[in-house]
């Protein structure tokens, strides 16, 4: 997947990518946080992480761990952030 973009169909309206949307369900899901890993299997490409680092759509928390949209975290979303970071055998 290319960077996360709008795309326009016939009657002008915008709607969001499948993947896009999939992506913001499971950081929903995951209390607003996502793995790297978790990016590269939703189809996010690496150069497409920079970018969204760089444009602040994706806040560092831990290594390989982003808060998405915005830093404010709650403390579930910092457990699962540390969850992420831990990796699969984390318990």
């Amino acid at each position: 997947m290319a960077d996360v973009v709008d795309i326009q169909h016939h009657s002008g309206a915008r709607s969001r990518p499948r993947g896009e949307l999939e992506l913001a369900a499971l950081a929903t899901r995951q209390h607003g946080v996502l793995s790297y890993a978790q990016l590269l299997q939703l189809g996010v490409g690496r150069g497409a992480i920079r970018y969204q680092l760089a444009v602040g759509r994706l806040h560092p928390v831990h290594v390989g761990v982003y808060a998405v949209g915005h830093s404010a975290m709650t403390k579930e979303g910092r457990w699962m952030a540390a969850a992420l970071a831990c990796g699969p055998a984390a318990v």
